[in-house]
């Protein structure tokens, strides 16, 4: 990792850079790395009427895939092998060229166990910005990601997956021992395409494309190291436009059936 910061009147930055070896399971081990990754954060801290901070960060690197899967509580008739369609099954299935007895089967039970082998090898590329304003008692927080995942082994299909909230807040000391700080919040995050790289996504196969959350709520500071928190939440799912083809995967909802409400309190004391 590289770091440093400086400043320039009364204006101040920082930077970090690092290299690492990445999210590869399987092919880097210490003592065989084969991929990097890498990526930093800049940010920069203005000193005006308005307090801001801004920063923008960027990361790039390499996730291999490899999974043997195996169903031992699924069974086909091995008849209906060579005549599986895959695309009305009730569960997800490989390609039936893949399929291999895993043991011998009497005749009369007419039954395969198959089991398949999931490689993937995707590309990652992320970057984000954040920022914060303050004046006064006053803040205002923000931060919007991307990552983007290019599917190495099937043509460099993408995915990508969309994140950002903002949060306003307001401090209010009420005497030496407590403080109030009063604070509404909105994210949201979403993805596209995710079939192109189900492996490692997710996403993939649920009947929606996201999620929006309103949050609002008070922390209050006691005797300086105690805080408790009181908040509630409401969350709304982003349906999909056009639901997947498998029956029971679509949504048979209707209105207000995927909305969340979440009333909360956390209690925490700092050493």
């Amino acid at each position: 990792m590289l770091y440093g910061n400086g400043y320039f009147g009364d204006h101040d930055y920082d930077y970090t850079a690092y290299v690492s070896t990445g999210t590869d399971p399987d092919k880097n081990a210490l003592d065989g790395i084969q991929d990097l990754s890498g990526g930093g954060h800049a940010g920069l801290k203005l000193d005006l009427p308005v307090k801001v901070k801004l920063g923008a960060s960027v990361y790039s690197g390499l996730t291999r895939y490899t999974k043997a899967v195996g169903y031992s509580d699924r069974t086909i008739p091995y008849s209906q092998v060579s005549t599986l369609d895959t695309t009305v099954a009730p569960f997800p299935l490989p390609d039936p060229a893949k399929l291999v007895p895993a043991m011998s089967i009497p005749p009369a039970f007419d039954q395969v166990h198959y089991k398949d082998v999931v490689v993937q090898q995707d590309r990652h590329l992320a970057w984000g910005v954040d920022g914060r304003f303050d004046y006064q008692a006053a803040f205002l927080q923000a931060e919007f990601n991307q990552r983007f995942t290019a599917n190495e082994l099937n043509k460099d299909k993408t995915a990508k997956v969309t994140g950002y909230y903002f949060i306003l807040g307001y401090k209010v000391p009420v005497n030496e021992a407590i403080s109030l700080t009063p604070y509404g919040m909105y994210e949201a995050i979403f993805w596209e395409r995710m079939i192109n790289t189900p492996s490692t996504s997710g996403f993939s196969n649920l009947p929606m494309e996201g999620f929006d959350r309103w949050l609002g709520g008070v922390n209050i500071g006691l005797l300086g190291n105690m805080y408790v928190k009181i908040e509630y939440v409401y969350s709304l799912l982003r349906d999909l436009d056009t639901p997947p083809a498998l029956p029971f995967m679509k949504l048979n909802y209707k209105a207000g059936d995927t909305d969340v409400s979440v009333f909360s309190t956390q209690f925490a004391i700092a050493f």
